[in-house]
């Protein structure tokens, strides 16, 4: 799957003229549908729009996908984690991990905030 997520990443990279763009892929640790699914996703979060919708994507509750198969080879089983009440938490920044009272403010604060993205860049 982490093969076919970066293959469709670098060929969304080129169709859209972008060098070079940071992606996420993983999985949701409480999925919202039986079938397993890869999200290969943008930081930008345009589609996020509710406190659940941004945190489940911006907590431990989304697992990058080198470390499911970290632990899958080391444990043989993936950590979940417990405490789903961050799901309705207030939303807070994925790069400087201040909290914000709704998604809007944090779309806005995304645009200035000063510490650097901590998720790969993928190049073509």
């Amino acid at each position: 799957m982490r093969e076919v997520g970066t293959m469709m990443v670098k060929r969304y990279l080129k169709l859209e003229g972008h060098k070079s763009q940071a992606i996420r892929m993983g999985f949701h640790s409480i999925p919202g549908m039986l079938q397993l699914h890869l999200h290969v996703m943008t930081q930008d979060f345009k589609e996020a729009d509710s406190n659940h919708n941004w945190n489940k994507n911006n907590t431990s509750f989304f697992k990058d996908v080198d470390t499911c198969i970290k632990e899958l080879e080391e444990d043989r089983q993936l950590t979940i984690p417990a405490d789903k009440r961050k799901l309705e938490a207030d939303p807070f920044c994925y790069r400087c991990e201040t909290s914000y009272e709704s998604v809007d403010i944090i779309r806005k604060h995304q645009n200035i905030c000063p510490f650097p993205e901590n998720v790969k860049s993928f190049t073509w």
